[in-house]
């Protein structure tokens, strides 16, 4: 199964208003258990998410 992660954090009107390159440690940490667990993972940022 394949599990998306959307990091939303610090995009409060649909984008980053600084640092638009970094994944927060949460979505990073909530995608290792799930990969420890077997599941495949893909963190992608809200701005990503929302254009498509």
């Amino acid at each position: 199964m394949n599990v998306i992660i959307v990091d939303a954090l610090g995009a409060e009107k649909g984008y980053r208003k600084f640092s638009r390159d970094v994944i927060g440690a949460g979505p990073r940490s909530i995608a290792g258990v799930l990969e420890r667990n077997g599941l495949d993972c893909k963190i992608v940022l809200a701005e990503h998410f929302l254009m498509n």
